[in-house]
């Protein structure tokens, strides 16, 4: 998100990702806070994996 606030050539475009970005970790916290760990697709993330697209 530090990266979209510093490239203003992302437009409208950056601002949608940054939103989209700023809802799933809010809905992350809020997940820690209900269930006392991490969302499934954070908690079992394999690195190097590529994951599905939403």
């Amino acid at each position: 998100m530090h990266v979209i606030d510093r490239l203003p050539q992302t437009g409208e475009k950056g601002q949608f990702l940054k939103r989209q970005l700023e809802h799933r970790r809010f809905e992350h916290k809020h997940h820690i806070r209900r269930d006392g760990e991490g969302m499934p697709e954070i908690r079992n993330r394999v690195w190097g994996k590529p994951t599905p697209a939403a």
